[in-house]
C-alpha cells in the first residue's frame, strides 16, 4: 500500500513510501517509465534546499535527484533516518 508520495513538479519522477517499509522512484526516461522498488536500508535519501536526492546501494540505478514544492513530514522524517 502507498503510505506517501510527491511528484515532481514537471511530472517526470516520482519518489514513493509503501507500508512494507520498501521505497519506489519512478520517472520519464525518453518514451518509457521506469521504476524501481527497493528496502528503505538500501537507500540513502536526503532532502536539501528543496531538493529530493535518493541514492540506491546499487549501482545499477541511477540516483534520483528532483526538485520539490514542498516536503512533507513523512519525507523529512525518512532523510533524517527515520524509517
Amino acid at each position: 500500500s502507498l503510505e506517501g508520495a510527491v511528484i515532481a513538479p514537471d511530472k517526470r519522477a516520482a519518489f514513493a513510501r509503501l507500508g512494507n517499509g520498501k521505497l519506489m522512484v519512478a520517472r520519464v526516461m525518453g518514451d518509457d517509465v521506469s521504476a524501481r522498488i527497493a528496502p528503505a536500508a538500501a537507500m540513502r535519501v536526503a532532502v536539501t534546499q528543496g531538493r529530493l536526492h535518493a541514492v540506491f546501494a546499487d549501482l545499477g540505478f541511477p540516483p534520483l535527484h528532483m526538485k520539490l514544492e514542498e516536503t512533507p513530514p513523512w519525507l523529512a522524517e525518512l532523510a533524517q533516518g527515520g524509517r
